[in-house]
């Protein structure tokens, strides 16, 4: 069974020399209580690369992409 669950992201570039962007969430559940244990997915929709991620026990997550680009997010959890 898939989870649905909100997540909060958000999104920081760092400097434009590297181009980097960092994305940082949390997963939580339809009564706002943290997730973990999730697995986000981000996928680069023109070039198909993928990155995950665990979310911690607070339902936290971060990854560290290579660059500004059109992503796919999803988030699944069984149980």
């Amino acid at each position: 069974m898939l989870l649905l669950a909100r997540v909060w992201m958000v999104v920081f570039l760092s400097s434009l020399a590297f181009a980097q962007v960092r994305v940082a969430g949390r997963v939580t559940n339809e009564n706002d209580l943290p997730v973990p244990g999730a697995l986000i997915t981000v996928e680069d929709i023109p070039l198909t690369r993928t990155w995950e991620a665990i979310s911690d026990p607070t339902g936290a997550f971060f990854l560290q992409l290579p660059s500004a680009a059109h992503y796919s997010f999803k988030v699944d959890r069984e149980g």
